[in-house]
């Protein structure tokens, strides 16, 4: 289906700039929105609009909330949109999940990968046993210092796969 190639196309794309430069421009994302829009009512008229503004709204809702957790950066949430419009909010909320569930596998294969696993559960585990008695602003203090301490990578390399894996070229 057309619109499957333009979300594939979008991805590659997206993925080079994400893994080159840890960014999706803003550039990308307008071409491809407009692309999008414009797609979807070459292909189904002006009913098809309805489907692709649910999908929008279940590709930015759920990847907004993540970003505000400061768990993906603002191009992946308008990239989860922008596709949203070509696949619908079925197809999307898919992909959301099998990124998320990716994202985990390759999160934990880094920290395996770099040895720190072990160093991270140690300090996860004292944090634990110390944390009693101390007061939840310290904990937080604490606890983000610990979360923000690991690893990250560009989020479009769990999407890749994550769209191999529910769509059919």
């Amino acid at each position: 289906m057309i619109t499957n190639l333009i979300v594939l196309l979008f991805l590659i794309l997206a993925l080079y700039t994400d893994v080159r430069w840890r960014i999706i421009p803003n550039k990308l994302a307008i071409i491809f929105f407009i692309a999008s829009w414009l797609t979807v009512i070459s292909l189904s008229g002006t009913s098809g609009l309805v489907t692709a503004l649910l999908g929008l709204v279940c590709g930015f809702v759920p990847m907004f909330i993540i970003y505000l957790l400061q768990g993906i950066g603002a191009g992946d949430v308008k990239w989860f949109a922008v596709a949203g419009i070509c696949l619908g909010s079925n197809a999307i909320l898919q992909l959301i999940f099998y990124s998320i569930l990716y994202a985990g596998i390759i999160g934990c294969l880094l920290l395996l990968i770099r040895r720190t696993l072990k160093d991270r559960l140690q300090r996860f585990v004292q944090f634990m046993m110390i944390s009693y008695g101390t007061s939840n602003i310290q904990l937080q203090h604490f606890w983000l210092r610990w979360a923000k301490s690991g690893t990250t990578f560009p989020f479009m390399i769990a999407v890749f796969p994550a769209f191999i894996t529910i769509i059919e070229l």
